[in-house]
């Protein structure tokens, strides 16, 4: 009877970008098995797997820098387009805004643009007229009331693209003057 024998690992390391990347070789006896562990970003947790031979190994890596390398374009593509984007050429003072957002329910907030920069815009929340006939069970639907300021209060927000993010969870967009649907369960 014959009993294999572990040896210790060989296992090289390399950063890539924000890759970190270990070749691992550990022979068992006389084969060999081929690993690779790749951490992601920020991941505390590594990509492991084990492959019949180095040139797998290899190309699973390539394929990895490639992929890491396509996120970072992305990435710097959207940073420059961010950059690049000037609110004045797409909104103008009084635009109206429109957002619907919720969760179990669909709210609509309307706003009116008071000033535009290339990289800022200011508004003020404005109300909201339901459309005569479209009341629902719990629902309607909705048009901007521009001559109506709900508190008065003047936002300024960052402008990257053709919407304006008012919270995280909610963004606003030029208004196309048709109704807009809104839900409430209370």
């Amino acid at each position: 009877m014959t009993t294999a024998t572990i040896d210790r690992p060989t296992v090289t390391e390399e950063i890539y970008g924000g890759l970190r990347i270990e070749r691992i070789e550990r022979w068992h006896g006389t084969t060999v098995r081929f690993e690779s562990k790749i951490w992601m970003g920020k991941a505390k947790t590594a990509e492991w797997i084990v492959f019949r031979n180095s040139d797998q190994r290899e190309a699973h890596i390539a394929s990895r820098k490639a992929s890491w390398d396509s996120w970072e374009k992305m990435k710097a593509d959207r940073r420059a387009a961010a950059k690049a984007f000037d609110a004045t050429e797409h909104f103008k003072v009084g635009d109206i805004l429109d957002s619907s957002w919720g969760y179990d329910q669909t709210n609509v907030n309307f706003y009116r643009v008071l000033k535009v920069t290339s990289g800022m815009i200011w508004m003020v929340e404005i109300g909201q007229t339901m459309v005569a006939g479209s009341k629902g069970f719990m629902s309607e639907s909705v048009t901007a009331d521009p001559s109506t300021v709900i508190d008065g209060e003047v936002t300024k927000h960052r402008v990257t693209s053709t919407s304006v993010r008012i919270e995280s969870y909610q963004h606003a967009s030029k208004w196309d003057g048709k109704p807009k649907y809104q839900s409430h369960y209370a």
